[in-house]
């Protein structure tokens, strides 16, 4: 979820609450509180999205990048391409659209979006894992970005580590010593295989080749096992199945463990999904995700994840792995933030079979960070701001009935005054509060570092002006 659209929701959640008078006292098991009935607005009607080059400038000259090597990622972006020009019957493009879709690699799609000073492709696809990375500035990157945001979750990928049924080798560490076919650098089948072979401290004999020659090698008995990182369900690996006796090795779970410590999370191929495969294998993964720039503008992405998204059904006729998507759950696990316009689509465009929006709540604290220690700040001697953050809270934890909180959100209303206020929301190098309440006119005053302010911040930008408040020289009316 991006930054713009966490502030949003806090300026929704705001709004909502009201300015009644009473003071909430803390407890750790709050009584369920029963909100007064609430009557909405009516509906204003949303503009419609004028999807044309000339509206949405990026789609000029708009570039993705996937991976030549990957079938999915192939299918996908050479679809979206024929769709954004028109090409495709039935389905509206955008006029004027100047796209192309360009070879690229997991590590090095990243890189291209993230370009600077000028960015090289505005969307593509990438893994949860190596989006986490370059956020975190980890391996395989050398600097940490966060210069793009998803858009999609499309499938989940799994190494899927393929023998013969009647080869003797009924796990991992049985491979000790034999031939294994796995992808090239920088593909991931490479890393993640030698992770999981460093992982259970064996040596096998790894040879690189193309996932078609690997496939053949193994049915042609030149090597022992292959290593390939697919989608679950991939067509290609379902076709070797049935052709053929083969079974899928699961890895040990103390195994898992230790790479899920690195970093690499683990996936499970549910029973049935291939020819053979009675149990559920556990192995190690990661989903696959559609990502763009943050520099394209809210307009185009929601655009963009309308036309991938709104179009599963045509991706799935030719990629069973898609069939699966939906919009109810393409926002879902990108492990990344997500980019304002694909929020604005999933909430406003993107509808479930029932009619009602594919997202309607906000997502839980693990795409939304700040909400698992998110703190208020205002002022126990004014009761409307000491009103309005404890509700907040009891909104965010989910304790209002009727209204959605975060789920596991982790709130704390915290005590302080206008100045106070400002100085904790600004505190460097560590923030000791993430919103809360002050006036307009110290507002300013830290931003251009005039009294009661030693220095000049503009580390902080408004949500909402909830009310007007004035000096009230009083007297009695018979005092003369």
């Amino acid at each position: 979820m991006s930054g713009r659209a966490q502030v949003a929701a806090i300026f929704g959640i705001i709004v909502v609450v009201g300015l009644g008078v009473f003071f909430a006292v803390y407890s750790a098991n709050e009584p369920e509180y029963v909100a007064p009935a609430y009557v909405a607005p009516a509906p204003t009607a949303s503009p419609v999205s004028k999807a044309t080059a000339d509206y949405v400038p990026w789609f000029k000259t708009f570039r993705m990048v996937g991976d030549p090597i990957d079938p999915v990622w192939n299918h996908v972006n050479e679809q979206m391409r024929l769709i954004l020009k028109g090409k495709i019957k039935g389905i509206d493009g955008i006029k004027g659209a100047g796209v192309d879709s360009m070879p690229g690699h997991a590590v090095l799609n990243l890189q291209k979006i993230t370009a600077s000073p000028a960015i090289e492709a505005e969307c593509g696809f990438t893994y949860t894992y190596l989006a986490k990375a370059l956020v975190e500035g980890k391996a395989p990157f050398k600097s940490a970005s966060t210069a793009f945001e998803g858009v999609a979750t499309t499938h989940t990928q799994a190494l899927q580590i393929i023998v013969k049924a009647n080869s003797g080798i009924d796990s991992v560490s049985g491979l000790k010593g034999k031939k294994l076919s796995t992808g090239y650098q920088p593909q991931p089948d490479e890393s993640l295989t030698q992770a999981v072979i460093s992982a259970y401290g064996i040596s096998v004999n790894v040879e690189n080749n193309f996932f078609d020659l690997g496939l053949q090698k193994l049915t042609g008995g030149e090597v022992d096992a292959i290593s390939y990182f697919v989608p679950i369900g991939s067509d290609e690996v379902a076709k070797l199945f049935k052709a053929n006796n083969l079974k899928v090795l699961r890895i040990d779970g103390k195994i898992l463990a230790t790479l899920e410590s690195q970093g690499i999370t683990n996936v499970v191929i549910p029973a049935g999904t291939y020819k053979g495969v009675t149990e559920n294998v556990r192995t190690v993964g990661s989903n696959s995700i559609w990502v763009c720039s943050s520099e394209l503008s809210p307009d185009a992405v929601k655009d963009i994840a309308g036309f991938l998204v709104g179009n599963i059904s045509h991706f799935a006729k030719e990629r069973p792995e898609l069939a699966s998507l939906s919009g109810s759950t393409a926002w879902m696990d990108m492990g990344i933030p997500m980019h304002y316009g694909a929020e604005l689509y999933y909430m406003e465009d993107c509808k479930r079979e029932d009619g009602t929006q594919c997202m309607t709540f906000l997502p839980p604290p693990n795409d939304v960070p700040w909400f698992k220690t998110f703190r208020m700040v205002g002022d126990p001697l004014d009761p409307v701001w000491n009103h309005v953050n404890e509700q907040m809270r009891l909104i965010l934890k989910g304790k209002i009935k009727g209204i959605e909180g975060v789920k596991g959100a982790g709130v704390d209303s915290m005590p302080g005054h206008a100045i106070l206020n400002i100085q904790k929301i600004t505190a460097s190098p560590a923030i000791e509060a993430e919103c809360g309440f002050t006036y307009t006119y110290l507002a300013k005053a830290a931003m251009n570092g005039s009294s009661p302010f030693k220095e000049k911040s503009t580390a902080f930008e408004g949500v909402a002006k909830t009310h007007t408040q004035a000096l009230q020289i009083i007297v009695k009316s018979d005092s003369g």
